[in-house]
């Protein structure tokens, strides 16, 4: 199993997955499955790769949404409630959506975003 599906399972049980570091936590851990927490233990350094990974994704994805703001006019508000709705959004569906920020806003330079391609 991929980590993107182990994300979207521990999403859809309730259960918020984060790493600090090289700790993976999951909570609330009671309401992992004994299946889900296996494949957790067995993914646990792609998982806390990915979870560190999506800590840039966040940081760009609340960039690019600054940039909907600043089309849109919005006021401090507005931009408020869109930092939250980011930081919000779950790390496996944060891609997508900073995918869709960067062609409807504008994306960032290909250095500002890491790309190795």
């Amino acid at each position: 199993m991929d980590v993107i599906t182990l994300c979207r399972r521990a999403h859809g049980a309730g259960v918020t997955l984060t790493a600090e570091g090289e700790r993976l936590l999951a909570s609330p851990a009671g309401r992992l499955s004994d299946e889900l927490r296996t494949e957790i233990k067995a993914h646990k350094p792609e998982l806390v790769q990915f979870l560190l990974d999506a800590h840039a994704t966040t940081t760009a994805l609340i960039e690019a949404a600054m940039r909907a703001c600043d089309h849109h006019g919005d006021g401090e508000q507005a931009r408020l409630e869109m930092r939250r709705d980011c930081l919000n959004t779950p790390p496996h569906l944060q891609q997508d959506l900073l995918d869709h920020f960067d062609k409807t806003y504008g994306s960032r330079s290909p250095a500002a975003r890491g790309d190795k391609r």
